[in-house]
């Protein structure tokens, strides 16, 4: 029988890139992982663009490097799996529809972003609504994140360390020495160290020693007939990323618990922020139309790092927006962790921050 040294909860994304990440440091590891209409991973858009927005400057630095990370890793990938998983490093245009987006804009450009006046974005976009400018992020881009997805799958079904189990997890218990999870079924599995990258249900697992706030936000997603994009291009009410001989439109926010389904109200509002960025959208019908749960926290930065009363309980959820961008580096950070030498401080990031223990 498989003994697992390690107990991975959640078989998304993150889970499954922290799977392999702690197999191949040597360690014998278990996915459980429930099958759940919505599950964000493969309903993302992919966008690597910790340059866009406001952060504080920790949780941008942390962003930044994960998202260099990312020609390494999909290599990597590509290279143990056969998997090419394309990534998009053309950068990103933030674009303003008109002249006081573009003075917030301005105003707020770092030193690694560069003003694109109207004149100059016609050129370099012309499939784009005409606009008074656009901030670009040249680092920034976009992965194609089912392409990523399949990628670790195959590559976590390949590592001899690691076994992968269908079921629902519902409650963990965490001792000194070990850490019990209960499954849905009555099964139960124990080891020295249980990993909680359950996404968007992980604030649901009874038995956690303090509060997850954890909660579903929905996101919905179409997909056109390509616009003839070269970047992702951001307006202030939705996005454009170019997969090939599609254009992505994303995305909306709605608070709708575990409801993973599509509405035509998000489909109207999706269609008129998509046509608003790119007129060249206007009468077509939509491809694809779908969803998902993003793991949202209140403060919006994910949970990673060990329970304060049991180290052998370790968080990795959580990460809101950025799940896609954030993945290999959570990975990285777990490994350490687990191996006493984590790739980077997360203090910012600790379960603790979000009240006592229960």
């Amino acid at each position: 029988m498989f003994q697992a040294d390690v107990l991975v909860v959640g078989g998304g994304l993150i889970g499954l890139a922290c799977a392999t990440e702690v197999a191949r440091a040597g360690l014998r590891v278990r996915v459980i992982s429930a099958r759940h209409a919505g599950a964000a991973s493969a309903a993302s858009a992919g966008i690597l663009a910790p340059s866009v927005g406001h952060s504080s400057a920790a949780a941008r630095a942390l962003a930044i490097r994960a998202r260099d990370l990312y020609p390494d890793y999909v290599r990597s990938l590509a290279e143990r799996t056969g998997v090419d998983v394309p990534l998009d490093r053309a950068g990103v245009l933030e674009v303003a529809l008109d002249d006081a987006d573009a003075h917030a804009l301005q105003a707020s450009l770092d030193a690694q972003a560069e003003w694109i006046d109207d004149r100059e974005l016609r050129r370099l976009e012309p499939a784009l609504a005409p606009a008074a400018g656009a901030a670009f992020h040249p680092d920034d881009g976009a992965v194609d994140a089912r392409a990523l997805l399949e990628a670790v799958r195959v590559d976590a079904e390949r590592e001899s360390r690691m076994s992968l189990a269908d079921g629902r997890v519902v409650r963990v218990r965490p001792e000194r020495r070990s850490i019990t999870v209960e499954l849905e079924n009555g099964e139960r599995a124990e080891a020295a160290w249980v990993i909680i990258a359950a996404g968007a249900w992980a604030g649901g697992l009874a038995g956690l020693p303090r509060p997850l706030p954890v909660t579903p936000t929905r996101g919905q997603m179409l997909a056109f007939e390509s616009a003839g994009l070269a970047h992702v291009a951001m307006g202030p009410h939705g996005y454009l990323v170019p997969r090939g001989n599609r254009t992505l439109a994303g995305s909306t926010m709605e608070d709708v618990g575990f409801d993973g389904g599509t509405t035509a109200e998000g489909a109207t509002i999706l269609r008129d922020a998509a046509v608003g960025l790119s007129p060249a959208l206007a009468g077509r019908a939509p491809l694809e139309h779908w969803a998902g749960l993003r793991p949202m926290t209140p403060d919006l930065l994910p949970i990673v790092g060990p329970d304060p009363d049991y180290v052998g309980l370790v968080y990795a959820c959580g990460h809101s927006k950025n799940g896609v961008l954030l993945a290999p580096l959570t990975a990285q950070v777990v490994a350490g962790l687990l191996g006493g030498e984590p790739a980077v401080d997360v203090a910012p990031y600790t379960p603790a921050r979000f009240g006592p223990s229960r």
